[in-house]
């Protein structure tokens, strides 16, 4: 081994687990100064999927010259010590904890951990348990964090508005944190500093398809207003907010999620419709709802817009909201992909017979995503086999339907029923998409084009799994 250059032994071990890597150390004295090289580390991650054990965290903070990311648990049965006294330079940190001493602890670890090289990536998990005075320690030393790339915030619950002398300099291309009466003040403080390069920017809660829970629009008052001089700002997901109109004038704006919530003020669902009204450069928007009618009115007033671009619209839907979305196809003339995510069942025949080359000239992908499992006629493999959805399909030979995972028919459907009440699992076709989707996360699709067709939707099948439908029919 003498003999092996350096370049050699640290093309070895870089093939070595963390822990591995560690324990090499006590090999030799060569050994132990290449084992802690920066070239062996600056990819390394600990925790977020790593599969490395959360107890070589601080281990490995105080022995490690630099990590790509950590994940550092302030809990009081974690270890957690070295984070504010390692000199390991992270890219990427998380910090989490449900202890009443957390947000003292993690601001500690964050003065230290930047000290050493700047954090691109920081994200902070609050538990509900923290004071406010320690939340506001903590929320204050993010905001002087210099060089911040993404920030993503759960639970911010401070009311203070930070002070804006200590704020660092223009940074932020992605913010996360949730908009609420008790987040108003800290998110419109960032919103202000990092006008200039914000990019991406979550307003809502990290909970799926739900919105947030209703909260006074009076706080929210500025938000609207510091969104729209957002002038690189590309993908928004935010709760209505009064004075949103004005973000219609981002021409950057390509993407943005709205969160219809039960309960939110008149002027605030007012604004969203102008806005969807005049948004003629989005081209993808998805609406979340908990107010059927508010989101009727959503969709009325996309529809409206004189010039619209959509070319993708998702909507969490019911059969109501399904009937209006059919009435307003015609006037959505750049619609490429319509996706739904429904409860339980797939949307009425009444969407399936609006859906033609007449009223959805452009449209390519009809996707449905459903979130439960309830009744025996409603699961993916059965509404293939539907003579609505092959009259679909001859209608408009261009289009792909696009259905749950196959693992999600199983363990919602089969798996619970034994396909004791389901006759079209007794067909050779469940054994043919059995087979086919060897990968069961990947979606189930259908065409009828012919396969050797150019086609301007993705057949890759890493994504979907594509039938087409005339040979999936003579299985």
């Amino acid at each position: 081994m003498e003999q092996l250059p350096d370049e050699v032994l640290l093309t070895i071990l870089g093939h070595l687990s963390i822990p591995d890597l560690l324990t090499v150390r006590i090999a030799c004295k060569r050994l132990a100064e290449l084992a802690l090289h920066p070239l062996l580390w600056r990819s390394r991650r600990m925790g977020g999927g790593s599969l490395v054990d959360p107890r070589w965290t601080c281990p490995v903070l105080r022995l490690a010259p630099c990590l790509r990311s950590v994940d550092i648990d302030f809990s009081p049965e974690a270890c957690h010590c070295a984070a504010s006294t390692t000199r390991c330079a992270v890219a990427e940190v998380s910090l989490c904890g449900n202890s009443h001493s957390f947000p003292v602890e993690a601001a500690l670890a964050l003065v230290n951990l930047r000290r050493n090289g700047d954090i691109r990536k920081l994200h902070i998990s609050f538990a509900l348990t923290c004071s406010r005075p320690q939340v506001r320690i903590l929320l204050d030393t993010v905001v002087t964090t210099p060089g911040l790339e993404k920030l993503s915030i759960t639970n911010p619950f401070c009311k203070a508005k930070p002070d804006a002398r200590l704020v660092a300099g223009p940074s932020l291309r992605k913010l996360e944190c949730p908009a609420s009466s008790e987040s108003a003040r800290f998110c419109d403080a960032l919103l202000a500093a990092h006008a200039s390069t914000l990019e991406v920017v979550n307003l809502l809660p990290f909970n799926g398809m739900h919105g947030p829970t209703p909260f006074s629009a009076d706080l929210l008052q500025a938000t609207a207003p510091l969104l729209a001089n957002l002038k690189n700002m590309r993908e928004l997901r935010t709760p209505m907010l009064p004075g949103l109109e004005a973000v219609a004038a981002v021409v950057s704006l390509k993407e943005v999620c709205v969160s219809v919530v039960s309960g939110g003020s008149l002027a605030a669902a007012t604004s969203t419709a102008q806005y969807l009204a005049k948004a003629k450069y989005l081209s993808k928007v998805t609406l979340l709802y908990s107010d059927e009618e508010v989101q009727v009115d959503l969709l009325a007033a996309l529809g409206s817009c004189p010039q619209t671009s959509v070319s993708h619209l998702a909507v969490h839907a019911n059969d109501t909201i399904v009937q209006y979305v059919s009435l307003a196809l015609p006037s959505l003339t750049a619609l490429q992909t319509l996706e739904f995510c429904v409860e339980t069942g797939f949307p009425s025949p009444s969407l399936i017979q609006a859906v033609s080359p007449a009223s959805a000239p452009a449209l390519r992908m009809l996707k449905f995503n459903q979130s439960q499992g309830t009744g025996d006629d409603v699961c993916s493999h059965t509404f293939m086999h539907r003579p609505e959805v092959a009259q679909l399909l001859q209608r408009n030979p261009g289009l792909h339907l696009v259905f749950n995972p196959w693992d999600d028919i199983w363990n919602k459907y089969c798996a619970v029923r034994r396909c004791q009440t389901c006759k079209w699992c007794s067909f050779k076709c469940r054994m043919f998409l059995e087979h086919m989707c060897q990968d069961k996360s990947t979606f189930l699709g259908m065409y009828t084009h012919d396969p050797i067709d150019s086609c301007s939707v993705d057949h890759d099948p890493i994504k979907v799994s594509w039938l087409h439908q005339p040979s999936f029919y003579s299985v």
